[in-house]
């Protein structure tokens, strides 16, 4: 088993694949299948960085490669999203909406809403906009990374060819 291959260079081209892939499901309005995109891409990034280690790979490298992979492309994504957002801020208005129809059907006073849609105005800049899409898709990648590493892993003990 090679120890000086990275799992880097696997997971940026891991990751523009899925991004890319990802924003094609996006504007097609399948987010579902963009979902499924991102975690069988960050299947792929595992499995590509097990074969660059020689077919064996250990749970905590798995679990690396996976969060590189979601790393890499939730940073692809902050930064498309922080173009479309700085070009055309309509997804900003779009996601203020929905927020402020949200509040006022869960039956929040009117006066609270509006303070904390000023609040959230002001909050919601395209950098904020950026920093949560690598926050989420982050954590979501931490989250099924810890899950396809089990699968993913071979130890040198349990393989058999």
């Amino acid at each position: 088993m090679d120890t000086s291959v990275s799992p880097m260079r696997t997971a940026m081209n891991a990751g523009a694949i899925i991004a890319a892939l990802m924003l094609v499901t996006f504007f097609m309005g399948w987010q579902t299948i963009g979902l499924i995109v991102f975690i069988l891409g960050i299947n792929y990034g595992m499995k590509n960085y097990r074969k660059e280690l020689g077919g064996c790979i250990s749970y905590g490298r798995a679990l690396l490669a996976g969060f590189q992979t979601a790393l890499f492309t939730s940073v692809i994504l902050a930064f498309v999203a922080y173009v479309s957002v700085t070009l055309d801020s309509s997804a900003l208005e779009a996601t203020l909406e929905v927020v402020d129809q949200r509040m006022k059907t869960s039956g929040i006073s009117s006066e609270l809403v509006e303070t904390a849609m000023s609040q959230l105005r002001e909050m919601l800049t395209p950098v904020a906009f950026a920093a949560t899409y690598i926050f989420s898709y982050s954590t979501m990648g931490v989250l099924f990374s810890i899950v396809l590493a089990f699968f993913v892993k071979r130890d040198i003990i349990f393989v058999k060819y």
